[in-house]
């Protein structure tokens, strides 16, 4: 499991007590799949694409989550200078990145981050990994 799947894992569980709120750049995995298809079938060699979609703030993030299932987000923040005390640096750095040149070169899609979250939360539920039940996910928007 990846990171960023933990970390939502462990909010729809409801084990954040707080959060860092760093930037992030969120993508749906089947746009990334695509991408790497349009790359080998379209890209020029010797350049690299960027295959991402939104940036955002973690804190977005979870209002998202939290207005898709109903659970509320943490309401503690933590300070980056007490996460780097603890070791948390890549955070500090933000992960905002621009994937323009893919969309333009290789026709890279981007589809709805929201409906990415609420298919993976759909999927989570269903594979067991959250203790929240699919009826519960709003699924329009």
């Amino acid at each position: 499991m990846t990171p960023p799947t933990r970390m939502i894992v462990n909010f729809l569980n409801q084990k954040i007590p707080a959060y860092l709120d760093c930037c992030l750049n969120l993508v749906d995995v089947r746009d990334v799949a695509e991408g790497h298809i349009l790359a080998a079938q379209r890209g020029r060699s010797g350049e690299r694409y960027l295959l991402g979609h939104e940036n955002m703030k973690l804190s977005q993030l979870l209002c998202m989550l939290e207005d898709i299932t109903g659970l509320a987000m943490p309401k503690n923040k933590v300070p980056y200078w007490l996460a780097l005390m603890v070791g948390v640096r890549l955070a500090g750095r933000g992960n905002c990145f621009n994937s323009d040149k893919a969309v333009h070169e290789l026709g890279f899609r981007q589809s709805s981050i929201r409906q990415a979250l609420v298919d993976e939360i759909v999927w989570l539920a269903e594979t067991r990994q959250i203790n929240l039940p699919v009826s519960l996910i709003r699924k329009t928007f």
